[in-house]
């Protein structure tokens, strides 16, 4: 009997019911109470289990409940003194009394923070909140990145940045009233826009010419146009028929400028003129006088001005030039043709010098060089042959001026350079040179030159840019040097 109970004293017991208690469990399955560590089960919590079990077996023996029969062999040494009491129904532990210690079993467990399954752990709540954080600050990128977007596109549409300078139209004053002080007494006009009030030409150097060839190519006679232009601007396309010339005049960070030279015949008298805006920028060369027995000086003064065509549609912006226009224009937008949506003038033919233009978009270099380019043209009147030798003497004439006249303009076939002398062809390719204004070391180039009207040396030969050449220049440059090369002509390196 002692030796089982000794054997016995080694397991776990439920200090509360005396129920056996597994390895490794916390709790009571019986009863709930917590577990005491191993070494925390002294002899006296055993002693009073294994006494409460030896009890409750007496009492059933007495009562009946355990007998001879039912337990043959079995006397009072048999039971350990130290076991697991399994109560009878009878015995069972009343619903009070199970509260009553379910009740100090749980005031005595230590307090344990609720789990909260909503936000995770701790690291989860971490990362949650990191890709929170990420998802607003992406969001605030976006809106940042469109808004921008509209700003450009609302710029590009209008010509400024939108908000900036508002459509007087649109606040105190109606259009009556600003073309009212377009008018004003001085001719003044209204103020150019910030980008382009007061600026300074002087010091632009326009160092190269084109003179319009119409009405020489056409014999008709009428005015010969010429404009100036500085480096790293080219003659990039030229056109010319029996009654227009068109011509633009480019470079690689500016808008291009056109010169159109065109017959009234292509007027169209069935559109109607858009509402036009002028704003005076800059005084221009252009003086007007005859042409052909007829004057043109009731033009008056012309100036460079800003001018805005409105759209078709109301919604639309207005297309904006900077263009030589008649100084009366400010008062008389009549005095203006724009049925061809674009601003001219008549003089013989009706005339354009222009180009497209958006506010805030060029450098102050860059509006300098428009404005000096469009104040630079200027007329003179071509009289009209009528004989065969006046013809005959202007084109000997033009000849002796010139080796190849339009070598600047026309791409010149090889049979007809073929014609020319050795020596004229080293004076043809020089030629193309010396019209934008190329000085020259060879004194035979210089002495020939120096004799022509149009020469106006200004570009020393180790400064002067071939990329002022044009492709038509280009192209013939090459075709007179490969002839040259054929012929072994002393002229060449």
């Amino acid at each position: 009997m002692q030796d089982k109970i000794e054997s016995d004293q080694g397991d776990r017991y439920c200090t509360e019911c005396g129920s056996p208690i597994k390895p490794g469990m916390r709790f009571c399955t019986n009863c709930g109470a917590p577990v005491q560590d191993s070494g925390a089960t002294s002899s006296e919590s055993v002693t009073e289990s294994a006494s409460i079990g030896r009890e409750r077996v007496d009492n059933d023996m007495a009562d009946g409940a355990v007998d001879a029969e039912t337990a043959p062999g079995r006397t009072e040494s048999d039971i350990p003194a130290a076991g697991p009491a399994v109560p009878a129904a009878e015995h069972s532990v009343s619903s009070g009394e199970l509260f009553e210690r379910s009740d100090a079993t749980a005031a005595s467990r230590p307090a344990v923070a609720p789990i909260d399954f909503n936000t995770g752990s701790p690291a989860e709540q971490r990362r949650s909140k990191k890709k929170t954080i990420l998802i607003v600050v992406a969001a605030l990128v976006i809106v940042v990145v469109a808004a921008t977007a509209v700003y450009l596109a609302i710029s590009s549409r209008t010509g400024r940045a939108p908000g900036a300078g508002a459509d007087i139209a649109a606040g105190s004053e109606d259009s009556g009233s600003r073309n009212a002080k377009e008018g004003q007494d001085d001719g003044a006009g209204s103020a150019a826009d910030d980008d382009l009030r007061g600026i300074d030409i002087s010091g632009v150097n326009l160092s190269h010419t084109y003179t319009s060839t119409l009405a020489a190519k056409s014999g008709a006679g009428g005015p010969t146009f010429k404009f100036a232009y500085p480096d790293k601007w080219n003659i990039e396309k030229t056109s010319v028929s029996t009654d227009s010339e068109h011509v633009a005049l480019s470079n690689s960070y500016s808008p291009t400028i056109y010169f159109d030279d065109e017959s009234p015949l292509s007027r169209d008298d069935s559109s109607s003129s858009p509402k036009v805006t002028i704003t005076r920028i800059a005084d221009a060369k252009f003086s007007p006088g005859t042409s052909q027995g007829k004057s043109y000086k009731d033009l008056g003064k012309f100036i460079v001005a800003k001018v805005e065509m409105a759209a078709d549609q109301p919604a639309d912006p207005p297309t904006v030039f900077l263009a030589l226009v008649p100084e009366k224009a400010l008062k008389d937008t009549d005095a203006l043709r724009t049925d061809l949506a674009r601003p001219q003038f008549e003089y013989g033919n009706l005339i354009s010098f222009y180009c497209y233009y958006d506010d805030g978009v060029y450098s102050k270099e860059e509006q300098q060089q428009l404005v000096a380019i469009l104040a630079s043209l200027t007329v003179s009147d071509s009289p009209q042959t009528s004989s065969s030798d006046s013809t005959s003497d202007d084109a000997t004439s033009k000849a002796s001026d010139y080796v190849l006249p339009d070598s600047d303009k026309r791409y010149m076939g090889e049979s007809e350079l073929d014609k020319l002398s050795t020596e004229d062809l080293f004076f043809a390719r020089n030629e193309i040179y010396a019209r934008h204004g190329r000085e020259f070391n060879s004194d035979k180039l210089n002495s020939f030159f120096k004799g022509k009207s149009w020469y106006h040396p200004t570009v020393a030969p180790d400064a002067f840019d071939a990329s002022v050449l044009n492709d038509c220049e280009h192209k013939n440059l090459d075709a007179i040097h490969k002839i040259e090369v054929e012929r072994s002509s002393p002229y060449i390196d």
